[in-house]
């Protein structure tokens, strides 16, 4: 049987899991990992045996993270980019307001010509990333 916040009907159905005092959820957006956690506690329907169950449950240890992706959480570490994050950061530092979104794209297909099928390609990098940051 499952107690997650996202199957309320696991829980007995909609007026159980909709009582506030059961189950409190709190979210943590965590970029880009979404870490929820929630309480469930499950009363006897006798007041003087008080809580039955008290359970503090979460999603965390069904994500998985690997030893290599924690290393690159710790604040100590030294990131170096791949050449996916070299080329993104190329076109983001030509967005300056200054330049077209064409002129980025001959550039960085030019400056990576490797990294590119063709000029249409680079464009369609260069067109996301406007999408994302730019004003």
């Amino acid at each position: 049987m499952s107690t997650t916040p996202f199957c309320p009907s696991l829980l007995g159905g909609p007026d159980v899991a909709s009582i506030p005092d059961y189950r409190k959820l709190i979210e943590q957006l965590d970029s880009p990992h979404r870490h929820v956690r929630w309480d469930t506690q499950i009363e006897s329907a006798n007041p003087a045996q008080g809580v039955k169950a008290d359970f503090k449950q979460s999603t965390f240890y069904g994500m998985p993270l690997s030893i290599d992706a924690l290393k690159k959480r710790n604040a100590h570490h030294v990131p170096q980019l791949k050449p996916d994050g070299q080329v993104d950061y190329a076109i983001l530092k030509l967005m300056t307001g200054e330049i077209a979104l064409k002129q980025i794209a001959e550039q960085v297909y030019a400056q990576f010509p490797d990294h590119f099928e063709s000029l249409a390609a680079a464009l369609k990098r260069v067109s996301e990333l406007s999408e994302q940051y730019s004003l």
